[in-house]
């Protein structure tokens, strides 16, 4: 049995893996840590046995082991080894299997993985700060995953023109208006005032509620009610839920009206 100590990339967990699976090393030989350092500390050529040259595997998998590789499970790295060890050394189409258990499992977690990023990308809300004399925008955000990277480029497309920060608790991402940067995270959120960012947001989610199609069940699966004390519009909603039942009546009493 060996252990073998990872940084939080998968990159390094790429690297590591084709080592291992050229020498043909078992899964079940090898425990995955997690590690916050940003080198391997073990010599893989270590590892008994022959290498094999020229395995391949399928860019799909590759594509969707980046995804899963931000889950926040702790078996995510040998999940991946298990499937990449199956892949090459037994069956070059387990991916259509849909009916097995790794298979299966590999689907779930890059799809929850797909949805934090979504979801991070909906519920980041920033507020302006000064940093010496220069407009600077804030934002705090708990993922449920490790997905900072993953919609780093989305905030760098949309707010190009803006310097801000994303702050979370695993990591933290900066743009300056030219590069992105990444740095340790932030446990707990920062104490600023409100601003006039923070009440356009407000506006704004006024403005698009439609009490005829509210559904409270939807509503809380799309925006869980954890979010909710990071969102500057959140302390509307259950004024505006109140409100709902007498405004959808005077938007039908409105619609039944014709002009002559």
């Amino acid at each position: 049995m060996f252990s073998l100590r990872m940084p939080l990339s998968f990159d390094s967990w790429r690297e590591s893996a084709r080592v291992l699976l050229a020498r043909g090393v078992p899964p079940e030989q090898i425990v995955w840590i997690d590690s916050n350092q940003d080198a391997l500390f073990e010599d893989l050529s270590d590892f008994p046995g022959q290498t094999r040259f020229g395995l391949r595997i399928s860019r799909f998998f590759i594509q969707r082991a980046r995804l899963v590789a931000c889950h926040r499970s702790d078996d995510r790295w040998a999940l991946l080894y298990r499937l990449a060890f199956r892949l090459t050394h037994d069956d070059p189409h387990l991916m259509q299997l849909r009916t097995d258990p790794d298979v299966r499992r590999f689907e779930l977690m890059g799809a929850s993985v797909s949805r934090d990023r979504h979801k991070m990308t909906a519920f980041v809300r920033f507020r302006r700060s000064s940093i010496d004399g220069v407009d600077w925008y804030v934002a705090w955000y708990r993922p449920d995953h490790f997905v900072v990277r993953l919609a780093a480029d989305h905030f760098r497309d949309r707010y190009s023109i803006m310097n801000w920060s994303i702050l979370t608790p695993d990591e933290s991402v900066h743009w300056d208006g030219q590069q992105l940067r990444f740095t340790e995270g932030i446990p707990t959120p920062l104490k600023t005032e409100k601003d006039e960012v923070e009440s356009l947001w407000r506006t704004y989610y006024r403005s698009i509620f439609n009490p005829a199609r509210i559904k409270t069940s939807a509503m809380r699966r799309e925006m869980p009610v954890r979010f909710w004390d990071h969102l500057p519009e959140a302390d509307l909603i259950h004024g505006l839920l109140k409100e709902a039942p007498s405004r959808t009546r005077q938007m039908i009493r409105h619609s039944e009206r014709t002009d002559l």
